[in-house]
């Protein structure tokens, strides 16, 4: 069996540190949250996309 391991805590600025830039999410520019609330675009993503599908699912069934 395997020994078992110390639990050594971090000190609070090693933690504070340990979240960088990277860490987190980036933000939707004004244009994306844009395009994500406009409806003519959503119809029309929702219609490529169901086009595309439909596509491969008959060259699927030749």
């Amino acid at each position: 069996m395997s020994e078992p391991t110390e639990f050594i805590p971090k000190s609070e600025k090693d933690i504070v540190n340990a979240y960088t830039q990277g860490s987190f999410t980036t933000i939707p520019s004004e244009k994306v949250v844009f395009l994500r609330r406009f409806f003519p675009w959503q119809l029309f993503r929702f219609l490529m996309i169901n086009i595309r599908m439909t596509i491969m699912i008959l060259k699927s069934h030749k």
